[in-house]
């Protein structure tokens, strides 16, 4: 399944706000070696997948993990806003203390745009105030030109 890695722009919602160095984590059963994790002191941690290339005309999806950290349950919202269209699934959801669960960001890259870097800034907000942000930036290429088959006939 997916690895998990906080890469490249961490933020944080709180001023006190820690970047975890790089350690190995278990989240939702898959364990990793490579996390790197944004938290919100006292409140929640997000886990970020490793960045993709991205395809004009196609969607891709990323699996984020989030972990209530605090001792009280929270039901979590998640924003997602890019260069383009992007979907949260679920768009919310409830977790108890210390319980890890994942959404997922589907992307869908317009055509024609060329090489450029996506910039997805992911957002998970708790109804008690808990937040965190990560930032995540993919290469966007173009797709590659059609291959044409031909058939060459001999004639007599």
């Amino acid at each position: 399944m997916a690895s998990f890695f906080c890469a490249i722009g961490l933020l944080s919602g709180a001023a006190d706000a820690l970047i975890s160095p790089i350690i190995s984590r278990t989240l939702g059963g898959i364990s990793s070696p490579h996390l790197n994790i944004a938290r919100d002191i006292g409140g929640v941690e997000i886990y970020t997948p490793f960045p993709k290339v991205l395809r004009e005309q196609y969607s891709s999806s990323y699996i984020f993990g989030v972990k209530n950290l605090g001792e009280e349950a929270d039901t979590y919202t998640f924003t997602a806003t890019d260069d383009g269209n992007s979907e949260v699934n679920p768009p919310s959801f409830f977790l108890l203390p210390q319980a890890t669960r994942n959404f997922t960001v589907t992307l869908t890259v317009p055509a024609h745009i060329g090489n450029i870097t996506d910039v997805l800034t992911v957002t998970v907000l708790g109804d008690s105030g808990k937040n965190v942000t990560a930032i995540l930036r993919s290469d966007v290429r173009p797709n590659p030109p059609p291959v044409v088959v031909a058939k060459i006939e001999n004639s007599p």
